[in-house]
């Protein structure tokens, strides 16, 4: 119990907008506004939530237990500690720690020790020197796309189609015994003028050079325009290295296994170091300089594009986390159903019974007295046909089926989500209950009103079903994705919305209800329902 109102403690404070734009005439866009580095590293290192990472150590054992290292266990606990998990039960000062302390009010703070879970805040920073900057990764995948393709590529001796921001980043410019360039100008390539001019040329005449390329592709103003808005955070001096907690390492047997971007980090760690050395003359000649920011900027990129790849494609953590498999969840053929209202379905029994399988073993396992393998056994044969024990179970978790938030009353109707794939518009996702079982076919039934907005018809289409278990979710859900409660009256202008339309639908209802129900009317009966439909 304890779990569950922690989870619905949790679940109350996340911030849910009630409104949400919805005017056909109107196109809307989300954009993500590009962090700054720099403003982010003060900000964590004010509030106590970021560190500075320091230089590297001399063997990976004191980089492992260096307390500002890529590693420290400001992080939180690894995976080869004694006690991995102790961060996620803690009170507010964190003087206790563990479940074994659970409940327990601390001495010190006077809160409860409780579950908190990960903490994910607190990052690194590694600091660059003031003089030498680097590029932000994801401006610098908008210069890149500015600028274009070059016909010339220094890793290729066929000079297959090489990078023109990459040709100007590294320094390739002839110096003589001094280490002073020899006419930089003569190094410029046809439609490259700043080739080989190094990062730090770049640096200085960074709006010269943009300007200079948007002039000779003026059809890429709006990637010219994302970039000069955000001009101010082009250069950065703060790399952030997020927790270790998300780049799990582990020592077995004499061997190190880690994560990716953990070595890139050690990488950026090693490269930032030899940028921030600058004391002796050797160390800040051009050619030496240039190269070290620029490997520092492709090594940062390569982070970039290895978490853009975790966080992409079919098995990224994105995909992965609004897509596949659900537990309590079902798909179903949708067919009309005229007697139910647009906020009901019915399911088919097989479909309830995989849904509430953990339900029912339990309930078979304490009023029958029985072991949950033979709970599982009487189960596991429902499936394939209808049971008489469990179709009553079932249809008393209908009867009893959840706390009306308006009323505090009982009400009947299992609260579930339908949803039609790709989910986009609002409507698609919708708060239903399970009023009525099918037990002759796996259909689903829906109302008319309800599948309008989800752009669903009666040819085959399938509708999501998840069973909602979490009392706090269906509360909110309740006001937000009810139909019922939140579709019949258009959010963009106050009218009824077209896609419900409730003197449509209820006609239509009406007119299938009337062939359904034929026998039962009498003559003057009919002729009053063939009345109303025709006025």
């Amino acid at each position: 119990m304890g779990n569950y109102e922690d989870e619905e403690q949790q679940l109350r404070q996340i911030p849910i907008t009630y409104s949400y734009p919805d005017n056909p005439d109107w196109e809307y866009t989300a954009n993500m506004p590009r962090i700054d580095m720099d403003k982010e590293c003060e900000i964590d290192l004010s509030i106590g939530e970021g560190f500075i990472v320091s230089e590297p150590q001399t063997t990976i054992k004191k980089d492992i237990k260096d307390p500002n290292g890529i590693f420290s266990p400001k992080f939180g606990q690894k995976l080869g500690d004694l006690n991995p998990y102790i961060d996620r039960y803690s009170c507010e000062c964190g003087e206790l720690k563990s479940a074994i302390n659970k409940g327990i009010v601390c001495p010190k703070c006077h809160t409860v020790c409780r579950f908190r879970g990960d903490d994910f805040k607190m990052f690194g920073w590694v600091k660059l020197n003031d003089h030498y900057p680097i590029i932000h990764p994801d401006i610098y995948v908008q210069l890149d796309s500015l600028l274009g393709k070059s016909k010339y590529d220094k890793k290729s001796k066929n000079k297959l189609k090489g990078s023109k921001l990459k040709n100007i980043l590294d320094y390739d410019i002839p110096i003589d015994l001094n280490g002073q360039e020899i006419d930089p100008e003569a190094c410029a390539k046809p439609g490259e003028p700043f080739y080989g001019r190094g990062f730090l040329y770049f640096y200085d005449h960074f709006d010269d050079i943009i300007n200079y390329y948007y002039k000779q592709n003026p059809k890429k103003k709006e990637i010219y325009d994302d970039i000069m808005a955000d001009r101010d955070k082009v250069f950065i001096h703060s790399i952030p290295v997020f927790t270790a907690l998300l780049r799990p390492m582990d020592i077995s047997a004499g061997s190190m296994y880690f994560e990716k971007c953990t070595a890139i980090y050690n990488m950026i760690v090693k490269l930032a170091h030899k940028v921030n050395k600058c004391k002796n003359k050797t160390d800040r000649t051009p050619k030496i300089k240039n190269q070290e920011i620029f490997n520092l900027q492709m090594k940062f990129m390569d982070l970039y594009n290895e978490i853009v790849s975790i966080l992409n494609g079919k098995k990224g953590v994105l995909r992965q986390l609004i897509s596949g498999r659900y537990n309590f969840s079902a798909r179903c053929v949708i067919r009309q159903d005229p007697s139910l209202r647009i906020d009901q379905v019915s399911l088919p029994y097989k479909a309830l019974v995989l849904m509430f399988k953990a339900q029912i073993e339990n309930i078979l396992h304490r009023m029958y007295n029985i072991s949950f393998q033979e709970a599982y056994d009487r189960w596991y044969k429902a499936t394939t046909e209808v049971d008489p024990t469990i179709l009553k179970i079932l249809e008393m978790l209908i009867e009893h089926g959840h706390i009306n938030p308006e009323t505090g009353e009982e009400e009947p109707g299992i609260p579930v989500f339908t949803d039609r794939n790709p989910s986009i518009n609002y409507g698609s996702f919708q708060q239903a209950f399970c009023v009525k079982i099918n037990t002759n076919d796996y259909t689903m039934g829906v109302s008319l009103q309800s599948i309008k907005k989800q752009g669903a018809d009666f040819d085959g289409d399938v509708l999501n079903i998840l069973l909602i278990i979490n009392r706090a979710l269906f509360e909110r859900a309740y006001y937000i994705m009810n139909p019922r409660n939140a579709m019949y009256i258009s959010r963009a202008n106050g009218m009824c919305d077209k896609d419900v339309l409730v003197q449509r639908d209820t006609l239509i209802n009406a007119n299938t209800l009337t062939h359904l129900g034929h026998d039962g009317y009498t003559e003057n009966d009919i002729d009053i329902i063939k009345n109303l439909l025709t006025a």
